[in-house]
């Protein structure tokens, strides 16, 4: 329960910023900026997809990750698989509600406005030069959209999913036989965010140091909740057990269980 409630608190900011709740920074602009005069584009990756893929990706990884993992551990299994679930995805869930809250924050505050803005705006008079947006006839949800630059909230989610992975892989596919595979299925990952972040910049929702922002944004989280909260890389505590004279005890990171000469 007390997890629950932490997850609500830590995504509030991002919900409330969703839901108009709070409103970003309102900047003025000028219609000779040339950064913010770009035609609007549909999105090459819509929330949705992004969202609903990186979470279902999340938890195909790592619920197979965790079954083949206690599988060959052959100790606890369902003790194990639960307990190891509800940490890995727990963690996971908390981190990428934390990354999209910060994300929100800073949307709300810089209020920096998105390379199509004028297109969105469709000013109706510009000869004053600077204005403070009373002169867009545009809607009014898209504006306020469109002032939600910085930073890229596909890039630091993005880059949070797909490292979080990448680094769980590390620490999971740790068998002789993965030592190709482990890499290149880290590339795929890493490719695929470095795809979906940059093609924000190409459908002109983003700056180019909006999307890198978010990627460090995203990846500096990813490390802190797998090193900190997710404990995959951490060994796991033996469990000892005599058979006639001999000690059997579990490695760490789901290898073989190990022979060892009780003293």
């Amino acid at each position: 329960m007390e997890a629950w409630w932490l997850f609500q608190a830590v995504s509030f900011p991002f919900v409330a910023l969703e839901l108009d709740i709070i409103r970003p920074f309102h900047q003025g602009f000028s219609c000779d900026d040339h950064s913010i005069k770009y035609p609007n584009l549909q999105d090459t990756v819509p929330d949705e997809l992004l969202s609903a893929g990186g979470l279902l990706m999340a938890i195909f990884i790592v619920c197979s990750g965790e079954v083949l993992c206690v599988r060959f551990a052959k100790h606890h299994k369902k003790t194990m698989l639960k307990e190891t679930l509800y940490r890995v995805l727990g963690s996971y869930l908390f981190g990428a509600a934390a990354t999209l809250s910060l994300t929100a924050v800073a949307k709300a505050t810089v209020g920096r406005l998105r390379p199509h803005f004028l297109a969105v705006c469709k000013p109706l008079n510009c000869s004053d030069g600077y204005s403070m947006g009373h002169v867009c006839t545009g809607s009014q949800k898209e504006l306020i959209e469109a002032r939600k630059s910085f930073f890229s909230g596909h890039a630091s989610f993005a880059m949070y999913t797909m490292l979080y992975l990448a680094l769980y892989l590390e620490a999971r596919l740790t068998w002789r036989g993965a030592r190709a595979l482990r890499p290149f299925l880290q590339f795929l990952l890493l490719l695929s965010a470095l795809y979906v972040g940059l093609s924000r910049v190409s459908d002109n929702k983003h700056h180019c140091s909006d999307v890198l922002t978010g990627f460090v944004v995203g990846a500096v989280n990813a490390v802190f909740v797998v090193t900190q909260m997710s404990n995959v890389f951490k060994k796991k505590k033996k469990e000892l057990r005599y058979v006639g004279g001999i000690e059997m005890g579990l490695v760490a990171n789901c290898k073989q269980p190990a022979l060892v000469l009780a003293p």
